[in-house]
C-alpha cells in the first residue's frame, strides 16, 4: 500500500472528478482499460486508483484520507 500524503490523496480523488469519474459507483465500475484513458495515467496511479476502489469498497475512506491503519489502531 503507498503512503501517499492527504495532500497526494486528495488530488488523486480530483483527477477522478476531472475524469468524470465523482461518484462511488462510477469509481467501483472504473475499470483499467478505462483508467488508461485518463491523460498522462503512470502505473502508480493506476494502483493508487485500484487502491482507492478497494477503500472505497470496503467502507474505509475516512480511515485511509487520514491514514489510519485500522488493523493497527485496535
Amino acid at each position: 500500500m503507498a503512503d501517499l500524503t492527504l495532500n497526494q490523496k486528495i488530488k488523486l480523488i480530483s483527477r477522478l472528478a476531472e475524469a468524470g469519474v465523482d461518484t462511488e459507483k462510477k469509481l467501483n465500475d472504473l475499470s483499467v482499460e478505462n483508467m488508461l484513458k485518463i491523460p498522462n495515467i503512470t502505473i502508480p496511479d493506476i494502483h493508487n486508483f485500484l487502491e482507492l476502489k478497494q477503500v472505497v469498497k470496503s467502507g474505509k475512506l475516512f480511515s485511509y484520507l487520514n491514514g489510519v491503519n485500522e488493523s493497527e489502531a485496535k
